[in-house]
């Protein structure tokens, strides 16, 4: 099995776990909320492919999302920034930007909520030779995506998460993130 098949297979049986939970059972559009939030963090990634066996490097994402009722909502995502210096020195790895929505599931336990995310995105990045600046490289990609991640709630309207998302993961482009960020709910 190839590693997009497993990648997807994995996010189908996450979200398969949060669904069966005994807080999720039941229909999930119920009681409809509509908490709309909005936060950012820092953003650390990985990036392969064919020619860049690993870089890695630090950069920002911002995201906003709306919570329709406790379980169910709708996330976006756009993130940038960080350069790797890879290959002896030579090639910079620059991460140029993301954007991507998802389908959130939520768990919800008192303050603390686990979710789920599956949805579509799309990296952008450039790989610069330095000896020849106008050589630069602009591989991109697009492809499902799917993460994990974990919110803790205080009771003012703030929220601390983490979460690891791998954004794209097909033949020759690996993208996937961790972020912890802080989130302000309305």
């Amino acid at each position: 099995m190839d590693r997009r098949r497993s990648g997807l297979s994995r996010a189908l049986g996450g979200l398969i776990l949060i669904s069966a939970a005994p807080s999720v059972q039941g229909n999930l559009f119920e009681d409809l909320l509509f908490e709309g939030y909005f936060g950012a963090g820092p953003l650390g990634w990985e990036y392969q492919d064919y020619e860049i066996e690993e870089a890695r490097a630090t950069g920002g994402r911002l995201m906003a999302g709306v919570l329709f009722n406790e379980h169910v909502g709708v996330e976006a995502h756009y993130a940038e920034g960080g350069t790797d210096t890879v290959d002896y020195e030579t090639v910079n790895v620059e991460f140029e930007g993301l954007d991507g929505v998802f389908l959130r599931l939520n768990a919800p336990l008192w303050f603390i909520h686990t979710y789920a995310l599956a949805g579509f995105s799309v990296v952008d990045m450039a790989i610069v030779p330095e000896e020849n600046i106008s050589l630069a490289d602009a591989p991109s990609a697009s492809d499902l995506s799917y993460g994990l991640g974990v919110e803790l709630r205080t009771p003012e309207s703030y929220a601390l998460a983490a979460d690891y998302v791998r954004y794209i993961d097909n033949s020759g482009f690996l993208f996937q993130a961790g972020t912890v960020s802080l989130k302000w709910r309305f």
